[in-house]
């Protein structure tokens, strides 16, 4: 998880400045919590009744939202982090959903086992200990990516809360109920608008400062395995948007494309 992001690296226009800091702090603190206070999920996705335990989202990666940006930089930052897992692993074969050829990325189910050819596994293993400046290059990518990522879930916090002024809870929903308390606090339009919109902004901007370490790694023999080609990660987020619902997860599964 990356590190908080202080207020004042966000450009916010408001005569509310010390409102507009303690909702920012409020949205951190959430994101925070979102999988750790039953609560929060219970009030940001389901009015404040507990939900089930399978119609929990268990990580940001598997919560897909309606917002392109978001979801391109979960597309990627999935499939950069599922070559890493095979990249550091210690055994010899990896069972993964059949990818026929080409690069497998998050996305919709197959059905079928497919086990990664040995000689490519072993090149990703050994390639890990021998292309030194790569592998730096590749944990670079990753944590700019997290922390493009990271923008992106306060935006998808926020954007919940302003659902949740409008939510009537359930009196026997006593935790539900205090929390929603504690966000109408910050009910304001203008300036939750103004800060999904610095999230939003900052998330974008960072990914976008991502691509340059993209390219390089594209460029390397070694390292574009760790990548995903533009308009497949494209025609990912087209896929997973078109079938767009409350996140489970079943969002991010392996899928494959011809190459």
């Amino acid at each position: 998880m990356a590190d908080k992001t202080p207020y004042s690296r966000y450009v916010i226009v408001t005569d509310k400045p010390e409102k507009a800091e303690g909702l920012h702090n409020l949205v951190a603190k959430l994101k925070d919590e979102f999988f750790t206070n039953d609560a929060v999920q219970d009030l940001l996705l389901n009015y404040g009744a507990p939900l089930l335990d399978n119609e929990r989202t268990k990580s940001y990666i598997n919560h897909v939202s309606g917002v392109w940006w978001r979801n391109l930089v979960a597309v990627h930052l999935a499939y950069l982090e599922l070559v890493i897992d095979w990249a550091t692993s210690t055994s010899s074969s990896v069972n993964l959903s059949e990818p026929e050829k080409g690069i497998i990325i998050p996305g919709e189910q197959q059905k079928e086992a497919f086990e990664i050819p040995s000689d490519m596994l072993e090149f990703l293993q050994t390639g890990w200990f021998t292309y030194h400046d790569t592998r730096e290059k590749i944990r670079e990518y990753q944590k700019q990516l997290n922390t493009s990522f990271d923008e992106f879930n306060l935006q998808l916090i926020i954007n919940y809360m302003a659902n949740v002024f409008q939510t009537r809870v359930l009196p026997q929903y006593k935790e539900a109920c205090k929390l929603k308390e504690e966000i109408d606090a910050f009910f304001e339009p203008k300036l939750l608008w103004g800060l999904s919109r610095a999230y939003h902004a900052r998330g974008a901007s960072l990914f976008h400062g991502a691509a340059r370490l993209r390219q390089e790694l594209e460029k390397s023999e070694y390292g574009v395995h760790f990548t995903v080609p533009a308009e497949k990660a494209h025609e990912q987020v087209c896929q997973l948007m078109s079938r767009l619902s409350r996140a489970s997860d079943e969002d991010f599964k392996p899928c494959a494309w011809d190459g």
